[in-house]
């Protein structure tokens, strides 16, 4: 059995995390979330149903690879990947909702005001 120690490459923690490519999704529904005329909770929905098919397909792999042990671990990552981005999906979908409803809620009484205005102006 070979320890962490036997070569420098194992030794090493990965910690350069830069070179990692950029989060296509993560960069689609930022950009959505600016767009007024984009319906960003339909846009989760659909990413998370792919996501969901994608940890289905994964979890299958995973039955059928039991005597791999490396191939288990790579499947393991692949599926807390899977995991995190629903829950991921999940968190926008609820900051989306808060923060309409924010925004809502900010703009129902100026509406209101704006209608007695009229009203007064009506009556006037």
């Amino acid at each position: 059995m070979h320890s962490a120690g036997d070569g420098p490459r194992f030794a090493e923690p990965i910690t350069d995390r830069d070179q990692t490519p950029r989060n296509e999704l993560a960069i689609k529904l930022a950009l959505a979330v600016t767009l007024t005329e984009v319906d960003v909770q339909q846009v989760v929905q659909i990413q998370r149903t792919a996501t969901m098919r994608q940890l289905r397909d994964l979890t299958r792999l995973k039955v059928d690879a039991q005597d791999d042990l490396a191939w288990s671990l790579v499947l393991d990552n692949l599926i807390f990947q899977a995991e995190a981005e629903i829950r991921w999906l999940d968190h926008i979908e609820a900051r989306v909702s808060r923060a309409r409803n924010a925004a809502q809620a900010t703009q129902a009484p100026a509406t209101v005001a704006g209608m007695k205005r009229t009203r007064k102006q009506v009556q006037a």
